[in-house]
């Protein structure tokens, strides 16, 4: 979580350095709500890649191990799952789904993989054609009285943000759970809330909303404030120097 009032404070005292006029608060809060979402989606993006390729991403500054502590805000681990023969609907009293991470059965050492509608209809007709998996990245092994079975992998799709069909039908013990993103929309919008003393805005923390992104995005934060005020107000050298300084804020995090 990063203070509104500590980034408009700043953003504030470098305007007015820069000699590039005055960002009225109404004005902030619209640059605020469109910063967090910048932030968010960039945090998100990265956390997504080093989710999907941690290979690639081991040992760098945007590992997955430090993105999952950014993106933990918006992150709903072990949400459940209620079934209906095989169609399962995720709870989400928590927040809805931006992004499904996994989806898992740990009571009976299941993780399903997400696949399209059209690839399990293939699955399907393959498998009641041939009698057998359509190739090994498909199956898993098990033995069985000392022996190796061909096991129909465990997979899922989706037809809308939280209803999941499961292919092949669960057993009856079935105990589904999932991880997922929740969008930054499901939190208040930043918010630079004030009271008027001697016709002066004057700081109101009971009227305000802090951000919720991670506390180290609080430099990049008030770079794209000063970005979007210097381009509303036409002052091109405002937003060219905190374009400027994100770059070099990104450049510090990458060593």
């Amino acid at each position: 979580m990063v203070s509104v009032d500590n980034v408009y404070q700043q953003v504030l005292a470098i305007a007015n350095k820069e000699q590039r006029g005055y960002i009225t608060p109404q004005e902030f809060n619209l640059f605020a709500r469109k910063a967090q979402n910048d932030v968010f989606e960039s945090t998100f993006q990265d956390y997504k890649d080093a989710f999907l390729h941690p290979e690639q991403v081991v040992g760098q500054h945007n590992d997955l191990n430090m993105l999952r502590e950014k993106i933990a805000p918006f992150r709903l681990i072990d949400q459940s799952i209620t079934m209906v023969d095989s169609v399962g609907t995720i709870d989400n009293t928590n927040g809805t789904v931006y992004w499904l991470e996994s989806v898992y059965d740990m009571a009976n050492n299941n993780v399903f993989e997400e696949v399209t509608k059209r690839q399990v209809n293939y699955y399907k007709d393959y498998f009641a054609a041939k009698g057998f998996p359509l190739n090994l990245e498909h199956v898993v092994f098990s033995g069985s009285g000392g022996n190796l079975e061909f096991r129909s992998k465990n997979v899922f799709y989706r037809e809308s943000t939280n209803t999941i069909f499961f292919y092949p039908v669960p057993s009856n013990n079935f105990l589904p759970k999932c991880d997922f993103i929740k969008p930054v929309s499901a939190f208040s919008a930043p918010k630079w809330g004030y009271v008027v003393a001697d016709h002066q805005p004057m700081y109101n923390a009971g009227a305000s909303y802090n951000f919720v992104v991670h506390a180290s995005e609080e430099s990049s934060l008030v770079n794209k404030v000063l970005e979007l005020a210097g381009v509303a107000i036409e002052k091109v050298p405002l937003s060219d120097a905190a374009m400027k300084n994100e770059q070099m804020n990104k450049a510090d995090k990458s060593n």
